[in-house]
């Protein structure tokens, strides 16, 4: 399927990674490692699959390890190595597909790259470790992609980014460790970003209609809504603060922020800008202010606090 010669091991279906690569069928690398310094594989065929057997691959810091052209649909990257590339994947209008296993690190911009009409895709148990730029960023792609169990390591912006994605998308089980960046959600509605965890970052969403952000344990971040992400759920997250000035800080309106624990709290525990709210069976270390918040609900929230305010209208 790839047109080079074998591994010298008697499997005619086992080959070495070579540059400008274009798979057009099933294909499992060597393993070894493989310096590359041109794209490693520049295009594959719908229904195909490639598989890394301990391969690692290794770029010069430019182009990038895979380059999957537009209209590819149902293919697999399977438990591969990029190391030292601009970026680790380049991934354009491509569906029903499975991006899983792999390890991708040293990238100088992003670590996967998604573009243009995207969907039913899975990303999932990929690490990412010293990425320049963004580890995972998908923009103007449609609907039911999922970003699975992944592991982001020392990554400069972002761990997710997703922009202007249109519906049913989901942010899962992912490991976010300490000095990797935030989950970014922006012009994207219907996201569930559920069961994550976050050491030192937070997750950030902007005009994000009907998202539900639900049992995610952050340490040391927050949860920030920055406005017009109306009819979202921020419901059973563990969130110990990092001493900012609020720790859920929602700005949008008919948000249901309901049994949180938020803990090591900054000035202000919850913070709501938005009108028909409902902030119900909260745990908190610092106040509940309400900001312009009319026809709110406030009921059943647990606050430890000395002294000082317990809620604040203002």
């Amino acid at each position: 399927g790839c047109g080079v010669i074998d591994c010298n091991d008697g499997n005619a279906s086992v080959f070495p990674p070579t540059e400008q690569l274009t798979i057009s069928s099933d294909i499992l690398f060597c393993n070894g490692t493989y310096d590359l310094f041109a794209a490693a594989i520049i295009d594959m065929s719908s229904n195909t699959k490639l598989e890394c057997n301990n391969t690692i691959i290794i770029g010069n810091q430019s182009a990038a390890g895979i380059e999957v052209h537009a209209g590819v649909n149902n293919i697999s990257i399977l438990g591969c190595e990029f190391t030292n590339y601009s970026v680790g994947i380049n991934l354009t209008s491509f569906n029903n597909s499975n991006i899983s296993d792999n390890y991708i690190r040293n990238m100088t911009k992003n670590g996967i790259e998604i573009k243009i009409h995207a969907y039913n895709d899975t990303f999932y148990n990929n690490t990412f470790e010293e990425i320049g730029n963004i580890a995972i960023t998908a923009s103007n792609v449609h609907s039911g992609n999922q970003f699975l169990d992944n592991t982001f390591v020392d990554i400069t912006q972002q761990s997710i980014r997703l922009y202007n994605l249109t519906t049913g998308n989901i942010v899962a089980n992912n490991n976010l460790s300490t000095s990797s960046g935030d989950i970014v959600v922006i012009f994207t509605n219907n996201t569930n970003i559920t069961n994550n965890t976050l050491l030192g970052s937070s997750i950030n969403i902007t005009n994000a209609t009907n998202s539900s952000i639900l049992d995610n344990s952050i340490d040391n971040g927050a949860i920030i809504d920055n406005g017009d992400s109306e009819d979202s759920l921020y419901v059973d997250n563990s969130v110990a603060g990092s001493g900012g000035i609020s720790i859920i800080s929602i700005n949008s309106n008919r948000a249901n922020v309901t049994d949180n624990f938020v803990s090591n709290g900054g000035t202000y525990g919850i913070y709501i800008n938005g009108s028909s709210c409902i902030i119900k069976s909260n745990d908190l270390m610092s106040y509940i202010y309400l900001y312009g918040a009319s026809d709110s609900n406030i009921t059943a929230n647990n606050l430890s606090i000395d002294s000082g305010y317990a809620i604040r209208l203002k």
